[in-house]
């Protein structure tokens, strides 16, 4: 129903809903709506209390979740990072405060790992920013502290397959600084590994798990964007290529139902510009 990037998305109940991100380089919205497949339709859910973007989204406790990201200050569009937590209450009406992060971050990187929410990478706002080094692990009431993630970066993409948490690529605080870091965390062991380096050095990406295959679509470098998707089957620890994107994106929301792959939203030029309200779906067949 609008243009935006840097915008995050969860499945809940077989719908997609995306909240926030920027319209375009100096605006955010507070704008949250869901997708349903059954009938195609988009439809408006509750504004957040406040702009928000480059914030994480999963779907946990049986409703949606909306971490971190980065609010407007005055006339600075990344002008904080935010440590709130929100939820949607069962109603799916009205958002609700949950436990805040202990390390406030953007551009970082969730996905829920068994009956947990793992949280990793991202970066701080303003003159000083920094990335976030420490991974965060919600049970359910409180969150802690976990193993600071090998590879630091924000802008990385994330995806869980009920066991692990997987993260791709990222950048060091620049986009001249991208990464093709593949990164394993394990939150019963507390452990991240290595596995083999993405195709590319990618940042911005999005990425779900389909089939046995964490599936990574889009992303940016310097003054390009992407419209590769890029498969890794978790079994045999092998990298594909997959059909590219009809049209290159970055600072998009990807996600999974079934045997489908959605990519929504995202930027079609390097940057903060050029915002678009674009999904596309990319299907498998077995």
């Amino acid at each position: 129903l609008y243009a935006t990037q840097q915008v995050g998305g969860a499945v809940l109940g077989g719908r997609i809903w995306v909240a926030g991100g920027l319209t375009d380089s100096q605006h955010a919205t507070a704008k949250t709506e869901f997708y349903d497949p059954a009938i195609g339709t988009w439809a408006p859910g509750p504004d957040l209390p406040v702009p928000l973007h480059h914030a994480m989204m999963v779907s946990y406790q049986n409703t949606v979740w909306v971490i971190g990201g980065f609010e407007p200050r005055g006339g600075e569009i990344i002008g904080a990072a935010s440590a709130r937590v929100l939820h949607l209450n069962q109603a799916l009406t009205a958002w609700v405060e949950g436990p805040g992060l202990h390390h406030a971050r953007g551009a970082g990187a969730a996905a829920v790992v068994g009956n947990k929410i793992v949280v990793a990478g991202g970066r701080t706002a303003g003159t000083s920013a920094a990335e976030v080094l420490p991974t965060e692990v919600f049970d359910g009431t409180s969150w802690h502290d976990a193993a600071p993630i090998p590879v630091p970066g924000d802008h990385l993409a994330a995806a869980s397959d009920g066991t692990y948490l997987y993260t791709v690529g990222g950048r060091r605080l620049e986009v001249t600084s991208n990464t093709a870091a593949v990164q394993r965390f394990d939150p019963k062991a507390d452990r991240w590994i290595q596995l083999p380096a993405a195709p590319g050095k990618v940042s911005d990406a999005g990425a779900a798990i389909v089939g046995g295959r964490l599936i990574v679509a889009g992303g940016e470098s310097i003054g390009t964007v992407f419209s590769t998707v890029w498969a890794y089957d978790l079994t045999s620890s092998t990298w594909s290529t997959l059909p590219d994107l009809a049209e290159p994106r970055h600072g998009l929301a990807v996600a999974a139902i079934g045997n489908t792959l959605y990519a929504i939203d995202g930027a079609s030029q390097p940057g903060h510009n050029a915002s678009t309200p674009t999904m596309q779906t990319l299907t498998f067949h077995n």
